[in-house]
């Protein structure tokens, strides 16, 4: 399983996002776009304010 955070504009995490890994997956792949998701969401939750 892959997680990462996103935050609203106080840095209060306010959810996480995720995905269920395969046995044949690219994890290296998978968690860098994870991750670059959350910032993006964290990124328009702080704009929204």
């Amino acid at each position: 399983m892959i997680l990462s955070p996103y935050k609203d504009a106080d840095h209060k995490v306010v959810g996480v996002l995720g995905v269920i890994e395969l046995t044949r997956l690219n994890y290296a792949r998978i968690a860098s776009v994870v991750d670059y998701i959350a910032h993006v969401i964290t990124a328009m939750m702080a704009r929204k304010r």
